[in-house]
């Protein structure tokens, strides 16, 4: 299976006093290496919305993957909360191969400069799929910066923060499920579904 999508690492510290040949490099805090959910969230079935929940799903041949967040305006400094599935179409089990997370999201502002892309470890877990349990994983963040990016300021401070908070704009949210079929070698699987949320003042 093609080596999986390395985390970048992110750059808190500040380029240090040294002499004017050899300056000192920032220092560099990795990502955490398994990134773990933030927040504990229920299964789709279970997730408080007012009315119905609003989902977004994308199949790729016997796999599918859904989204499902409780509703599609937050309010700025508002902890987002939700969740993905991924599933099967059919009602055969079946194995699948992937990184320390088989689901990763991103988070992109829409017309402007913000974004969030998701990382996986380098590793390859086998995971089993149940037609009747689909798995799920709660909407977590991960990924990282090197600190020279436009955007170095927002993801120093998105990546700071416990929770999931997005600034005021329109924002999509992303899962991404990547994965081989059967094994580590198998036929590569990659699916994205997206949700477009509003984050008022």
């Amino acid at each position: 299976m093609r080596r999986m999508l390395i985390s970048l690492l992110v750059a808190f510290g500040l380029a240090g006093c040294g002499s004017p040949t050899t300056p000192t490099p920032p220092a560099i805090t990795p990502a955490p290496a398994t990134p773990t959910p933030l927040a504990v969230t229920p299964a789709p079935s279970q997730v408080a919305c007012v009315q119905v929940c609003p989902t977004s799903s994308s199949t790729d041949g016997n796999y599918r993957l859904e989204l499902v967040l409780p509703h599609l305006v937050w309010k700025a400094g508002d902890a987002i909360s939700g969740s993905a599935d991924l599933g099967l179409t059919d009602g055969l089990p079946a194995k699948v191969a992937g990184a320390s997370e088989l689901i990763a999201f991103a988070f992109d502002q829409v017309g402007g400069n913000r974004h969030v892309a998701p990382s996986w470890l380098q590793s390859c877990v086998v995971y089993p799929l149940d037609p009747a349990s689909p798995t799920n994983v709660a909407l977590y963040k991960s990924g990282g910066f090197t600190g020279t990016e436009p955007d170095a300021d927002f993801l120093r401070s998105f990546f700071a923060d416990p929770q999931i908070r997005l600034p005021i704009g329109t924002w999509d949210i992303t899962a991404i499920a990547a994965f081989s079929e059967g094994g580590c070698s198998g036929l590569e699987h990659t699916i994205k579904t997206t949700l477009r949320v509003t984050v008022t003042g």
